[in-house]
Formats: structure tokens, C-alpha cells, sequence
């Protein structure tokens, strides 16, 4: 039994393997503790990426092909799986589920020949999936259309994997925000409409986390004019070089030289809004403040704080002589349009 990680566009993937096939996979970013301890869980020897066995190395190269944009059912992947026999059915089943194809829980119990109320046994099943990708549980949403997911990044990470399989993972407020954007700008409605939402799936019932919304902003900034592949691949090299953007991320990226910042394919004006101190700032809210209000009204935002919507510039109005000035309209918090501290 070994343990190993491998590189893809997303970052890290760990893979957990045994002389008769695929024993875990732990989706990107994957992180030296998170190996280390399935490692010891399956009592698996750790080994460095040109130490893996030519098997964990090719399903590797499997996974990180697929992470790119190009689809691979996995199905003739072997896996050595310590599941029960309900569990392996379920598996079975949504193996068949064509890549960016979503369906129901409940609609998986039918296909298995099982009732409708077997649903909640089969979403227990899925949540244990001990090898995604392989077994594509994030195909697999609730009747709200989403459900939920176990791997780090939690609805996030689903939604992603979706989407570079040409799904989409949209919740009602995705729906009401592609509807908004659609109607503000009627060039990009066509696109808005037709290209799969990726926007970060919140939890309700936890609070906001930060570093999340910090890894989702830079994600946004390093994708902007790129294709979603290209993004992915020039977003896994980032974490690859500065490490996982969580916790302390903001400050690994303000020290990180920007040559090598470059290096990974960044332009001069991402590398410069990845390490804007801003950026890493707790976002509190969508709307963003401005540093001070103008002395006067002018045609000119000063400071500038524009936001582009339908192609007309919006400037920067006080709402009272004394209180904070602040832009007309709530802006994506990824376009980072008000020069300023979170509201």
C-alpha cells in the first residue's frame, strides 16, 4: 500500500493505492497533513511523486488530464474499496452518469431499482465516497438542484468539477444574479446565459469564511479573458508555487517575488491585484466602501472607484455630506472596482 500526490491544474491530488487498485483520492488542493494522515489510515507508506508506482503515477496523469479539460470516464480504473455491497452499487451506478450530467439522489435510487425513499441511504453512500473522479459523486445533487459535498471546498469544489465538464452546479441565487447580469448587459447575455456558473456555493448554516472568499477572488482575477482550462492550469501552478491560498495566503503572496509571480503565466496587472493588500482583506460584504468621499461632485471619480456595468461608468456619490461615500451600485467583490476597505 502507498501514498502519493500528484499535480493537476486545481493543485495537489492524493492518491492512496494497493497492488489491486485505487484505495482513495483525495481531491485538490490536497495537502502534505491530508496525505500524511490517509497514509496512516490505510497504513499505506508514503512515497514523493518519482518514487510512485507506475500505477499511481498513470492515474495521476489520468487525473490531471480530466482536471484540464479533457473527460475521462475512469470506469476501467480497478479499485480495492473496503465497502459495503449497497455502497458498491451505489457507486456502480453513478458511474454511469455521463461526465457534466447532473442527477438526483433520488433518481439514482430508481436507476438502481431501488425506491424513491432510498435516496437519503444513497447521498450517505456518496458522502463516504472514498475515490471521486473515479466515482463522480459530484454529479450527484439534491432536489434543490444542489445537495452536498464532503471534499474540500465543500459546493464550491463540486461546482468546479462540474463546470470543466461543461455542467453547472446553479443554486437560486446564482439563478437570480445570471438573470440581473443578462438583463445590465446585453452584449454578454448570450455568454452569461450559456457558460456554467462556478461562483462559490455558500453554507448557510456556517459562518463566512474568509480565506475561501480571499481564494475565490484571486481564482477570478488570474481567470479574467482566459479560457476555463487555461485558468485552471495557470490557477494549479500558483498554489503549486505559494502553497494552498488559505490562512496566511495573502502575506505568501505579497512576499512571493513577482518574477516568479510571472513565472507561472500571470500578467503584470494580475500579479498586481493578486498582491494588493486589499484583496486579502475580510470581505464583510459584496458592496465595497470607498477610502474618503470627494470634496465635490464632478463628472470624475475621485478616488477612483468605478464600476463597469453595461458599459457605462459609475462614479463614486457621498449619500450625506458627513457619511462614507460609497459606489451607486453592489459590484461583484471579484471585479474589486472601490479602492477601499471591505464595508
Amino acid at each position: 500500500m502507498e501514498a502519493t500526490s500528484v499535480p493537476s491544474p486545481l493543485g495537489a491530488i492524493g492518491i492512496v493505492s494497493s497492488a489491486k487498485g485505487l484505495v482513495r483520492v483525495l481531491l485538490p488542493p490536497c495537502s502534505e497533513r491530508a496525505l500524511r494522515e490517509a497514509a496512516r489510515a490505510h497504513g499505506a507508506t508514503l512515497r514523493a511523486p518519482d518514487e510512485a508506482s507506475p500505477f499511481a503515477v498513470a492515474v495521476g496523469e489520468r487525473f490531471r488530464a480530466h482536471l484540464a479539460g479533457q473527460s475521462d470516464p475512469f470506469t476501467d480504473v480497478p479499485l480495492d474499496l473496503a465497502a459495503p455491497p449497497f455502497a458498491r452499487e451505489v457507486y456502480a451506478a453513478a458511474q454511469a452518469i455521463p461526465a457534466g450530467v447532473t442527477t438526483t439522489y433520488g433518481a439514482l435510487a430508481l436507476s438502481m431499482g431501488k425506491a424513491i425513499g432510498a435516496s437519503r441511504a444513497v447521498g450517505t453512500a456518496l458522502a463516504k465516497n472514498p475515490v471521486p473522479l473515479v466515482v463522480p459523486c459530484h454529479r450527484v445533487v439534491g432536489a434543490d438542484g444542489v445537495g452536498g459535498f464532503s471534499a474540500p471546498g465543500g459546493l464550491s469544489s463540486k461546482a468546479t468539477l462540474l463546470a470543466l465538464e461543461g455542467g453547472s452546479l446553479d443554486t437560486a441565487d446564482h439563478a437570480v444574479s445570471r438573470r440581473h447580469l443578462a438583463r445590465v448587459d446585453a452584449a454578454l447575455a448570450p455568454l452569461v446565459r450559456s457558460i456554467p456558473c462556478t461562483l462559490p456555493v455558500p453554507d448557510p448554516s456556517q459562518p463566512i469564511d474568509a480565506a475561501r472568499l480571499f481564494r475565490t477572488l484571486v481564482r477570478a482575477i488570474v481567470g479574467q479573458q482566459l479560457s476555463t482550462q487555461a485558468a485552471a492550469t495557470i490557477f494549479g501552478r500558483l498554489e503549486a508555487l505559494v502553497g494552498p491560498l488559505d490562512g496566511d495566503a495573502p502575506g505568501r503572496l505579497l512576499h512571493q517575488a513577482e518574477a516568479s509571480l510571472r513565472g507561472v503565466g500571470l500578467s503584470t496587472a494580475k500579479v498586481a491585484s493578486v498582491r494588493d493588500p486589499r484583496v486579502g482583506s475580510r470581505p464583510a460584504s459584496i458592496s465595497r466602501a470607498c477610502p474618503a468621499p470627494p470634496t465635490r461632485r464632478s463628472s470624475r471619480c475621485s478616488p477612483p472607484c468605478a464600476a463597469s456595468v453595461g458599459g457605462r461608468s459609475r462614479c463614486c456619490s457621498s449619500s450625506s455630506s458627513a457619511g462614507p461615500t460609497s459606489c451607486r451600485s453592489p459590484i461583484s467583490a471579484s471585479a474589486r472596482a472601490c479602492s477601499g476597505s471591505a464595508s
